[in-house]
């Protein structure tokens, strides 16, 4: 193989590197800002960080099981657990504080579905 076509490699594997970094940060503070919302919905008060040390783990966790086929199905469930377990609450109270990043995942995916939908009409014509 030639030498720089070995280098492209690098540079591909490191480029996915930087997506699951970029992936991270995005999540966390998605994370960060919806817990803070799901908590105010619960009504439970709580410290700025302990909403971030909670929404690290969340992301942490949805980042590392989104790679896996439906992980992301199974990154809820281990979120709901993890407000369940930190905030000291039972298994609704962790679903309603992860309501509104599931409302935000629907809005965005439906934001996207509609844009493909139009693209293709688009290129339809």
């Amino acid at each position: 193989m030639h030498s720089n076509a070995m280098l492209g490699l690098g540079f591909l594997g490191l480029g996915v590197f930087a997506i699951i970094i970029f992936a991270f940060i995005v999540g966390l503070i998605l994370e960060l800002i919806n817990t803070f919302i799901g908590l105010k919905i619960v009504k439970i008060d709580s410290e700025f960080i302990e909403i971030l040390k909670v929404s690290s783990y969340k992301a942490v966790t949805s980042t590392i099981l989104g790679l896996l086929p439906f992980g992301f199905i199974l990154a809820f469930v281990v979120a709901i657990y993890i407000n369940k377990t930190f905030f000291d609450t039972d298994w609704k109270n962790g679903l309603l504080i992860e309501l509104p990043l599931l409302v935000l995942g629907l809005v965005i995916g439906l934001f996207f579905m509609l844009m493909m939908i139009f693209s293709f009409i688009a290129f339809a014509y």
